[in-house]
């Protein structure tokens, strides 16, 4: 869970079931027939073990570059810089996708994945973002991978399988310590067989993190005042799938309460990681560190119910949900990946050398050393 937009920080911490100051205990009621959509809102996030390898090589990437602060070399070679770019592919190149591998692919299931390639490719291009999503072999085939692969079949992994809708974000698709060569980088859980009515914003969306972005309500420019604390007075009240819901009086949980019950079941920090602003940690553009303004038009707008703020429908963040790119979306891509290339070649060359990282992530930042300058090179 964007722009300059914002290239993401990694922002979401592990989970636990019930949130600081939630475990007093609570009553039980049936679940009212006519709850706001609100109380059953599946909020996007990775699975916790994934999330758990995210935190884990981000830290290492910071302490590294926190060991050669004082040789900064004037490209910015700090904890930030460096994350902002491990997480961006680079520019120019090419970034393989592949969907699930079966023995019998229906056309009616091969015209949906036609569709979401139609649809991802609209970050890239003329006026978007300088890279190449490729989801074919040269034979015109789409490129598969399968759950017995060792190594990576692709950059970008789609599953249909599982539960909701969540994306790597950036590189970190690819990154073996994040994203195993038999796991998914990419839900989109249902899609062939039930696809949701808003299916079409929810690919654009998720491959808006797969380039690097974040939540557009995550933007430092905007306050959303979420609804944090439960109203005053409320009882503690759970449904009998563990939901929290409205007391018998009608007061409502806070969000940090709600998240730690059904469905998603979020510990306080992660509640606050994932709808808090983002700092200047997260943004990139190649004047460095620049806010945007935030764009309430973005396909990374987070839809939320108006239940979510303090002040319901007049909050800034609430509107109607964002179906298409924005301007702003693709003026941003096309940002993010140009130009900074003596910058991302400093960032690497810190992770090569940096004696703390394990050794595939120096190798790996070895290759992303030889990638970038063949790039610019073809560039020039």
């Amino acid at each position: 869970m964007i722009h300059a937009k914002r290239l993401a920080a990694f922002v979401m911490l592990p989970s636990a079931v019930l949130a600081s100051g939630c475990e007093q205990r609570a009553s039980q009621a049936p679940e009212p027939a006519n709850l706001p959509a609100f109380y059953a809102h599946i909020a996007e996030a990775l699975p916790p073990e994934i999330e758990k390898r995210h935190l884990e090589l981000e830290a290492a990437l910071a302490e590294a570059a926190a060991a050669e602060a004082a040789g900064d070399d004037g490209f910015g070679t700090s904890a930030s810089v460096i994350i902002k770019d491990y997480r961006r592919w680079a520019p120019g190149s090419t970034v393989t996708v592949a969907f699930p591998a079966s023995t019998s692919v229906s056309p009616a299931e091969l015209q949906v994945w036609a569709e979401i390639e139609r649809l991802a490719k609209e970050w890239t291009g003329a006026n978007a973002a300088d890279l190449i999503l490729q989801f074919r072999n040269p034979d015109g085939s789409f490129r598969t991978w399968s759950t017995t692969d060792s190594a990576h079949a692709a950059d970008i992994r789609i599953t249909f399988a599982g539960r909701g809708y969540w994306s790597g974000i950036g590189r970190f698709s690819s990154e073996p310590r994040v994203f195993r060569a038999n796991e998914p980088s990419m839900s989109l859980a249902g899609f062939v067989t039930n696809r949701p009515p808003n299916w079409q914003r929810v690919v654009r969306h998720e491959f808006g993190h797969a380039l690097g972005f974040m939540h557009e309500h995550q933007n430092a420019n905007i306050d959303c005042r979420f609804r944090y604390q439960d109203d005053p007075g409320y009882v503690p009240t759970l449904s009998p799938r563990r939901a929290y819901i409205p007391d018998t009086s009608g007061r409502r949980p806070g969000l940090i309460r709600w998240f730690s019950g059904y469905p998603n079941f979020w510990d306080e920090a992660k509640v606050r990681a994932n709808l808090g602003p983002i700092g200047t940690t997260s943004i990139y553009t190649p004047d460095d560190f620049v806010h945007t303004a935030y764009d309430p038009r973005s396909i990374m707008k987070y839809f939320f119910e108006p239940e979510f703020f303090q002040n319901g429908r007049q909050s800034p963040c609430y509107g109607d949900e964002a179906t298409a790119l924005s301007a702003d979306d693709r003026s941003t891509a096309k940002s993010a990946y140009e130009g900074a290339i003596e910058r991302r070649l400093a960032s690497f060359e810190l992770v090569r050398r940096a004696p703390a990282l394990p050794a595939d992530v120096k190798r790996g930042a070895a290759d992303e050393i030889a990638l970038t300058k063949s790039l610019g090179a073809a560039g020039d």
